[in-house]
């Protein structure tokens, strides 16, 4: 016997016995048609408590404008099932499947748990009751028909979108400097167009930086959108990067990652946008945003780090990369770049810079102190150049061998006898021990991620041509590049350039410096520690191969 599975005398399937009843009810969006439709249900759900003489109704839980794909995005949802924790009733009682959940998971692990307390769900117009011996098969079928029918209605907002796009309808609420919003269009706001004006003129022809620009607009007591006289260096520069000042829409900034979870992800990378030209009246011409764009890549460039979106895609996140050579070096584990900030002033009045996580408070709460000096870099650098002049053989040996590691790897992974079919069947199978509570949701979640980096790999692997991945590069190949790169560079930042592709920081002193030569890479640990004028740098030759 299973001493998991609750066991019910025949006095709880008695449905004619007195029950404490709650109402649930959910409507997709805050639209006004929706909201009467919810007004609708709650009286239809009304009618049905008059016609049920042994409902005592103690309460009701409404979720209006969210989702059904996900239980943990609905407040309403997630208090009923505390209160069905602590007992408050024994029936929930709600119009269709879908109005629950339209997640095949959710629903199925949800009404289990609700079982356990001893607490049924009616689905009336589905008329399912969830302790009835096949409640749970008919249940089964019904959200899966749910879940199918959330995925083509994602599909049919997403064509709607795409026409409304094709027609170059505006987006947004309309609180965008230099525009009204009347109706569907946008109507020129001539005090606020005259600040978006400025804003480019002072960029493009007087040369001043978005921060400069910020303090001037403040000077002249110019506001922003929302009326406000303070100007920050970021609402500049979204002001410098729409395109709608043109009298054109972007589309594509963000999208859904899949139907059910419906995380917004940004989409950083401008040269997928969709552009269409609108009927609305521009502020600036075409010729002086480009030239905007022009001047701001001139000062920066792009690099990226991919990221997973959650249905199999592999996202590409750009990142905006400083002019100065150290900002397109220094980086975090996920090869995003570190920001260059001034750091101190020195007593003859020259300013220093150090180099900082750009998202301080969500990658660990870094603190001013953490940064890493300009100083620091140069005196690493010129070590680090010497130290590869010195090492350049063995060097070049442990770049050969991690090039050589890659291709065993890549050809171990391309005669794998595993199959698509089989990942397949292990996810299904995975999904019915979630469904069954066999696994908790945390590790159902652990699992289906390196199921799925299995069918990424395969994926990849397809798309590979037959045999190495890499082709074999003999060290003498290695030694003469390194060597000729070295030779070519003048000074130190051009060696540096030339040679190390990031330098990734493991502590306030430590710095792994990546040497890449052709397909391959060695990573050489340095520490430097002290205060300027005593600054030390040390080398850590673990990165060595052994002979």
């Amino acid at each position: 016997m299973n001493f998991n599975t609750t066991i019910y005398p025949n006095l709880l399937l008695d449905r004619n016995r007195e029950r404490q009843v709650v109402f649930y009810g959910r409507v997709s969006t805050e639209h006004e048609a929706q909201i009467s439709a919810l007004e609708n249900q709650m009286q239809w759900y009304d009618t049905q408590a008059q016609e049920h003489k042994n409902w005592i109704i103690v309460g009701r839980y409404i979720d209006e404008g969210i989702t059904g794909t996900q239980a943990k995005k609905r407040p309403a949802f997630l208090n009923m099932i505390e209160d069905a924790k602590k007992g408050k009733f024994d029936l929930i009682v709600t119009r269709e499947v879908c109005r629950f959940a339209r997640n095949t998971v959710d629903t199925l692990v949800t009404t289990r748990e609700l079982r356990n307390y001893g607490i049924e769900v009616y689905f009336v117009e589905d008329n399912i009751w969830t302790m009835d011996g096949d409640g749970e098969l008919r249940l089964t079928i019904m959200a899966t028909l749910a879940q199918e029918e959330s995925r083509k209605v994602s599909e049919r907002v997403k064509a709607g979108q795409q026409i409304s796009r094709e027609k170059g309808v505006v987006y947004g609420r309309g609180n965008i400097l230099g525009y009204d919003r009347v109706g569907d269009t946008y109507v020129i706001n001539e005090e606020q167009a005259e600040t978006v004006r400025l804003i480019y003129k002072l960029y493009v022809q007087d040369g001043l930086g978005a921060s400069l620009i910020a303090k001037e607009l403040e000077r002249l007591g110019k506001k922003t959108a929302t009326g406000m006289t303070h100007w920050h260096f970021e609402t500049v520069m979204a002001i410098l990067k729409n395109p709608t000042y043109t009298g054109f829409q972007a589309y594509g900034k963000s999208f859904s990652n899949n139907y059910l979870e419906q995380k917004r992800i940004q989409n950083r990378d401008r040269h997928s946008y969709m552009y269409k030209k609108c009927d609305y009246e521009p502020i600036i011409s075409q010729e002086l945003f480009f030239q905007a764009q022009e001047t701001r890549e001139s000062k920066s460039t792009l690099c990226y780090s991919t990221e997973e979106a959650g249905d199999g895609r592999t996202i590409k996140k750009a990142h905006k990369v400083s002019m100065y050579m150290w900002a397109r070096k220094v980086m975090d584990e996920r090869n995003v770049p570190y920001a260059r900030f001034r750091w101190s002033i020195r007593k003859n009045g020259e300013r220093t810079y150090a180099y900082m996580k750009r998202n301080p408070i969500t990658d660990g709460h870094t603190k001013f102190n953490d940064g890493v000096p300009e100083w620091r870099l140069e005196l690493m650098g010129r070590a680090v150049i010497e130290y590869i002049s010195n090492n350049i053989q063995e060097i070049a040996s442990a770049i050969q061998i991690g090039i050589e590691s890659k291709n065993k790897i890549d050809n171990s992974l391309s005669v794998k006898t595993i199959t698509a079919d089989k990942l397949a069947k292990k996810l299904e199978t995975l999904l019915e021990m979630r469904v069954n509570n066999e696994i908790n949701a945390d590790e159902y979640k652990k699992r289906k991620e390196t199921i799925e980096a299995e069918l990424n790999t395969l994926k990849a692997i397809d798309s590979l041509p037959p045999g190495k991945v890499h082709d074999y590069i003999a060290l003498g190949e290695i030694t003469n590049e390194l060597k000729n790169k070295l030779a070519d560079s003048n000074t130190m930042p051009e060696a540096v350039d030339n040679i190390i592709s990031r330098i990734v920081p493991q502590s306030k002193s430590l710095f792994k410096w990546y040497v890449k030569i052709a397909n391959g890479e060695v990573a050489i640990p340095v520490e430097s520690t002290g205060r300027e004028k005593k600054a030390t740098v040390i080398f850590y030759e673990d990165w060595k191969i052994n002979k």
